[in-house]
């Protein structure tokens, strides 16, 4: 007899569903798939658990697999099933990268952002533009050589919080205590830390200043 398949809300993998055949997983590297309180298990890996028990197969699926996920893919230990085209015939948007260092001063868009959002919206479309609300400024950027305040502990860059005085990395909670110092060739006032990195240039425009 074949076995039937449910759809429904998210719901632990150990819902008793009646004569499973397939588990799926859809997006399976977010952080909500782990229960914090209470009791505490990773759904992920429950569903993985879970199949192995009832000896069907599950389907961790994502565009970007968390690392455990992908080591295991690579050691063998999971089938690696890869999408080689889009599931409709709608074509990859286009992407341009733009320089952030030809912004002006506190205009964080470009001309030829605005540019192209008015020209979606005049086209009965919608643009979506993300902002980040954590912090006064979500990078530090140098407009003459182009460096970025960088994280010490991760790959991540750093947030300028204002209200704090200090700089703050979102991924792995690293946290700079910063000062103010006079710019010698600008009105605005310039941010410099307690100890400057060792990889910071040696720009006077650069928030982080060696001299």
């Amino acid at each position: 007899m074949a076995r039937r398949a449910s759809s429904s809300a998210p719901a632990p993998p150990s819902y008793p569903h009646a004569d499973p055949g397939l588990i799926i997983v859809d997006e399976a590297h977010d952080a909500s798939l782990k229960q914090q309180d209470g009791f505490r298990f990773h759904a992920r890996d429950l569903a993985t658990w879970r199949a192995q028990q009832l000896d069907i197969p599950v389907v961790l699926g994502s565009a970007t697999p968390a690392l455990e996920t992908l080591q295991l893919a690579r050691q063998g230990r999971f089938q690696w099933l890869k999408l080689s085209q889009r599931a409709t015939d709608q074509g990859r948007p286009p992407i341009e990268i733009l320089d952030g260092r030809l912004a002006a001063p506190g205009k964080p868009l470009l001309p030829q952002s605005l540019q192209a959002i008015k020209h979606c919206v005049e086209q009965g479309n919608q643009a979506l533009v993300f902002i980040n609300r954590r912090g006064y400024a979500p990078m530090i950027l140098c407009q003459d050589c182009g460096w970025q305040a960088e994280c010490r502990r991760c790959d991540s860059f750093l947030t300028w919080h204002r209200s704090e005085g200090s700089l703050r990395c979102h991924h792995c909670d690293y946290q700079q205590r910063c000062h103010r110092a006079a710019r010698t060739a600008a009105p605005a006032p310039s941010m410099k830390p307690a100890a400057a990195p060792k990889n910071s240039p040696n720009c006077w425009n650069s928030p982080y200043r060696c001299r």
